[in-house]
């Protein structure tokens, strides 16, 4: 087991699978099941994928996500096929296709944790696209699925993919999800882990720059979130040595007001 799996989970992470019971109802992947023939599933899934009838593309999909609760080994191989076709449904305009691929994304960031680029990143991308969907539906399916994607997958492939295009994305609904999964992040990992432990240094570095663009966001909501995030930061120990050393020397200029009062604000409250 992998220390991303073992670390305990906070309570808004709680919350999150909590919530999950508010989409039994609308659930449109398949039951859990035994399969007799996992390899026949597995050649079905393959040639159903490649067919351009979508009820036929999306059948593979259902038949993958069934091999990856109780087969994984065997679907792994399989993977970079299996995203190229579940991004390709991300772009559905078909309503419910659409939602099936966001919860089929959500069940394969749980079971499969498959990060390999570029298949991964542009499944995120999608996925945060669609957060500002105009169908409400979608996008509670594609929340929902980005809050499996940083519970379960690697922090660095994660935070990678967020600020790929999430903070820089035209649309406010985006902005404040790009926001509130990099806050769920950083409580996961922890922020004295992001900060001490070298494997996280770009990731680090990313959170850093990601929090100081979103909350010069002219939309409230994304700026508050962002700056909650960098107040989780600048709260910690190791902060000040990370900001003033390792970050770029226009960012620490621009920054540093800030952190000065935060940090003042912090030590006047205790």
């Amino acid at each position: 087991m992998s220390v991303h799996h073992m670390r305990a989970q906070p309570e808004n992470v709680t919350k999150i699978k909590k919530a999950d019971t508010q989409e039994s109802k609308t659930d449109l992947l398949p039951p859990n099941a035994q399969l007799i023939n996992p390899c026949e599933t597995l050649r079905c899934a393959l040639n159903n994928i490649r067919q351009k009838n979508r009820d036929t593309v999306i059948q593979g999909l259902s038949l993958a996500v069934q091999l990856s609760r109780s087969h994984p080994n065997l679907l792994e191989p399989h993977m970079t096929r299996i995203n190229q076709c579940l991004s390709q449904q991300l772009l559905s305009t078909h309503t419910n296709a659409t939602r099936f691929a966001c919860q089929a994304a959500k069940e394969l960031f749980k079971t499969m944790q498959n990060t390999a680029r570029p298949e991964f990143d542009e499944i995120v991308s999608r996925l945060l696209n669609r957060t500002a969907d105009s169908n409400k539906l979608i996008r509670f399916d594609a929340n929902s699925a980005l809050d499996h994607m940083v519970m379960y997958v690697s922090p660095i492939s994660a935070v990678r993919a967020l600020v790929w295009r999430g903070p820089s994305h035209k649309n406010p609904l985006v902005r404040i999800a790009t926001a509130r999964l990099l806050v769920c992040t950083a409580t996961i990992v922890g922020v004295n882990v992001l900060f001490t432990s070298s494997m996280y240094q770009k990731t680090r570095k990313r959170m850093i720059e990601s929090a100081a663009l979103l909350m010069d966001d002219t939309h409230l909501e994304t700026k508050n979130t962002a700056k909650s995030l960098f107040e989780m930061f600048v709260k910690d120990d190791n902060f000040e040595q990370i900001f003033y050393n390792e970050m770029d020397q226009k960012l620490v200029d621009e920054l540093h007001k800030t952190v000065t009062i935060m940090r003042y604000t912090d030590k006047a409250n205790v």
